[in-house]
């Protein structure tokens, strides 16, 4: 069913995405993502008749059309009634839908569902009937296969269901990709911004309050086992404060062998999606080195940073402590990127991860 031929971007010809959910947070910023690798054409955009979208018409009314046109798709659809979709239409003059029935999703070579979470089953018949790769979001857990590039789950010639990983495991699985090789044990810990609503408390008791989440914490280590069934992963915990907006891991790295720090961070160095700043000491400091870095160099920076002072050392030993800062607001954008050129190009996730990197104009200077 999935086409395993590994061409290159500039061999073959232009994926035809469609984006369920487009003006949700994640799906546009996918939207705008697209329209950065010329390898992929944003073919079918697919919204429902709600506050977000309402927000997003709004919100772009202002803008220039040549800003606007870069969040609508070739063909825009809405997923309701026909009486609303003609209600819709004359309400604005910015986009024609058409309703969400008349579409032939064999008009797209893959689905990215970025819909609000829980939404998906309505459309899961025809996803499965779709001729080509689904990828779904993390909020649909368990449903699909995993795939956190450079990782993937196994799966049969006949499945086309996938399920992009989380924020979390979004930043930490590419630093435990290339760490794997020398790390005997990796224990972790992990803080990240609350999840769950909190309108019963003030704001000073949301600030003020740590969330200890056994239940995140269970689905993360059920994530990662199988994408590392030969490594030795200790969650201790995941930790999580309202307000954040990078999440942080904390890894104590055990390796087979005694080497240095320097050396741990020649492994991690140059590798798709990561920066390695080994002096950095605050999230603070990390927003500040790449807005300064993005002012210097006209480049965007990626998510994923990887610090601490151990990377420095030239001591040789068994245990390192590093760090991974993650830009939540980012961190599951590019993924999705990665995933369609994984699964459409039968490109491994290290190939795929730099062809989008290069695209959004992340450089390793």
């Amino acid at each position: 069913m999935l086409r395993d031929n590994a061409q290159t971007p500039s061999a073959q010809r232009n994926e035809h995405i469609c984006i369920r959910g487009i003006f949700g947070l994640l799906g546009s910023r996918i939207a705008l993502a697209i329209r950065k690798n010329p390898d992929m054409r944003l073919a079918v955009g697919i919204a429902k008749n709600d506050p977000t979208l309402h927000d997003a018409l709004k919100t772009m009314k202002p803008l220039p059309e040549d800003i606007r046109k870069d969040l609508f798709a070739e063909k825009m659809y809405l997923d309701d009634k026909h009486s609303v979709v003609r209600e819709v239409n004359a309400s604005q003059n910015m986009v024609t839908f058409e309703p969400a029935d008349q579409l032939n999703l064999s008009d797209c070579d893959v689905v990215i569902d970025a819909a609000s979470p829980g939404s998906s089953q309505k459309w899961m018949e025809r996803y499965r009937t779709f001729n080509g790769p689904v990828v779904i979001q993390s909020g649909e857990y368990p449903l699909g296969r995993l795939i956190v590039p450079p990782r993937k789950m196994s799966y049969s010639e006949n499945e086309n269901i996938f399920r992009q990983g989380d924020c979390v495991l979004s930043g930490i699985v590419p630093v435990l990709h290339y760490l794997e090789p020398v790390a005997k044990r990796i224990i972790m810990s992990i803080l990240t911004q609350y999840t769950e609503k909190l309108n019963d408390y003030t704001t000073g008791e949301r600030l003020g309050s740590t969330y200890i989440r056994e239940d995140v914490k269970q689905q993360v280590e059920t994530e990662l086992e199988p994408l590392f069934p030969e490594t030795e992963l200790m969650l201790l915990g995941v930790s999580q404060v309202s307000g954040l907006s990078y999440y942080t891991a904390t890894l104590l790295v055990e390796t087979k062998y005694q080497m240095s720090g320097q050396e741990i961070k020649e492994l991690l160095e140059n590798k798709p999606r990561i920066r390695v700043v080994p002096d950095i000491k605050s999230t603070y400091e990390i927003a500040h080195f790449h807005k300064e870095r993005m002012q210097a160099f006209g480049k965007e920076m990626p998510p994923i940073t990887v610090f601490g002072s151990d990377l420095n050392s030239t001591a040789r030993s068994t245990l390192f402590r590093i760090m991974i800062a993650i830009d939540y607001r980012y961190i599951a954008v590019l993924p999705n990127i990665d995933t369609v050129r994984m699964l459409t190009l039968g490109m491994s996730g290290e190939e795929a991860m730099r062809f989008t990197d290069r695209n959004m104009g992340f450089s390793q200077v």
